[in-house]
């Protein structure tokens, strides 16, 4: 199957070498090649016959890559699909570097460019880092399939938000006239924070043609595999005829095990991606439930320390008490926490390195004080939990807060870390935390 490929052809292109005279400025750096033109590409295995710079390209099924100097076998592509009446689909990338212009950009604006037609561009805007694109509602099966693709491939990577923008044509003619509004419609496929368009198809006003912008980095296997096998499908299953690719039949001409094979195949692929959707869910539930714990105990202090400890304990059977607001200020420990017949009072602390042997002593202080606070409501001792080397990663932490054994020996309460707080919660060991509260 022939695709429009806007590059000069890997087995043939010999590499330019420019002369710089004395005094003139240093050359740009050179941008990376396109993947495409790695002379090892599998073409063969896509069934795909390249067409390069210099090629016939009327006969072309898509067009990928469109650049600066592929304006005539574009032509041509163009002329060729308006004459079977099918839709040109063309896949180009944006945001190559700091500026990029494709297809005869601006020569004085910045904004990275796919020129589109004479009088129609699309430009892009960086996006900032962790921004998290989301699927645009609405789309057709080829095009939600794509974006679904792009949405998953891509995490962690850069964006370009999209607008439609004067082409070529009227740049000569900046200043002399209003440019006129844009034609065709960019339909997005996937919407950034704000609800602007990051992935996009532009449509021309007749529908003849299919502009895919997609951002700089995108594999190119992941596209051929998509324009393959669900684009053409979709949009011009007639060149899948005329090449008569093996990767598409129409089903009026599939026999009854073809047909049960893609059916079962269909199904197949539904139920992953439901489960997948489900399965996602699930972890990002579990995750959100997990993180104010996972944050509070390992790296948190003061509040945020405090409430995950109240937290871990409720979870394990004890009914938690904030004794601030229960004594109407700061006037005992943190926490008063009652399991059956038992009460103890719990210091919650937090040292960025090793903890000192004066936060013992806070609780020994409330242990003392108790009774004057509370005469009817005993206590059986306490227990003080420390988030202690905060500062270091949870692995590098000492796995003891306090190792001088002779000290240990003086306390009457236990001492328990944070760290050992967290393991046993994360595993549901709940009658671990019961007996190291109440030993």
């Amino acid at each position: 199957m022939p695709l429009c490929i806007g590059l000069r052809d890997p087995k043939t292109a010999v590499p330019v070498r420019s002369t710089i005279s004395l005094g003139s400025p240093p050359p740009p750096p050179a941008q990376p090649a396109s993947p495409l033109s790695d002379r090892n590409f599998d073409w063969r295995a896509r069934h795909v016959d390249p067409r390069w710079l210099g090629w016939e390209t009327s006969d072309c099924a898509a067009a990928l890559a469109p650049g600066i100097h592929s304006t005539a076998e574009l032509n041509r592509f163009f002329e060729g699909a308006k004459r079977r009446d099918e839709p040109a689909l063309v896949v180009a990338m944006l945001g190559r570097g700091d500026v990029d212009t494709v297809r005869n950009g601006p020569p004085t604006d910045m904004l990275p460019t796919v020129n589109l037609t004479d009088v129609v561009s699309v430009r892009g805007r960086l996006l900032g880092n962790g921004a998290q694109p989301r699927l645009a509602p609405g789309l057709g099966h080829a095009d939600h399939d794509l974006g679904t693709r792009l949405k998953d491939d891509r995490r962690g990577a850069r964006w370009w938000s999209l607008a439609l923008g004067s082409g070529p044509a009227q740049w000569a003619r900046r200043g002399t006239s209003p440019a006129p509004p844009p034609q065709g419609d960019l339909v997005p496929l996937l919407l950034g924070p704000l609800d602007e368009t990051v992935v996009g198809v532009w449509v021309a006003p007749d529908g003849s043609q299919r502009w895919y912008i997609v951002p700089y980095g995108t594999d190119w296997n992941m596209l051929l595999d998509w324009l393959i096998g669900h684009a053409l499908p979709e949009f011009v299953i007639g060149a899948l005829h005329r090449a008569r690719s093996p990767l598409h039949v129409h089903p009026a001409l599939q026999t009854p095990a073809e047909l049960a094979a893609q059916k079962a195949l269909d199904q197949m692929s539904a139920r992953h991606a439901a489960e997948k959707t489900s399965r996602q869910a699930a972890l990002t539930q579990a995750r959100t439930a997990a993180e104010g714990i996972r944050g509070g105990l390992l790296d948190g202090t003061g509040a945020e320390l405090e409430a995950a400890v109240g937290k871990v304990l409720a979870d394990a059977g004890f009914t938690v008490v904030d004794l601030d607001r229960y004594l109407g200020g700061t006037l005992s420990a943190d926490l008063l926490v009652t399991r059956g017949p038992e009460r103890r009072l719990v210091e919650v602390k937090s040292t960025s390195g090793a903890a000192p042997q004066s936060l013992a002593g806070k609780l020994t202080t409330h242990l003392q004080k108790w009774p004057a606070l509370r005469p009817n409501e005993p206590v059986g001792g306490g227990v003080l939990i420390v988030n202690h080397e905060h500062g270091k990663l949870p692995a590098q932490r000492s796995p003891k807060v306090y190792t001088d054994q002779a000290f240990v020996g003086t306390l009457r309460f236990p001492v328990l870390a944070a760290r050992d707080l967290f393991d046993w919660w994360r595993a549901g060991n709940w009658t671990a935390i019961q007996q190291a509260v109440l030993a």
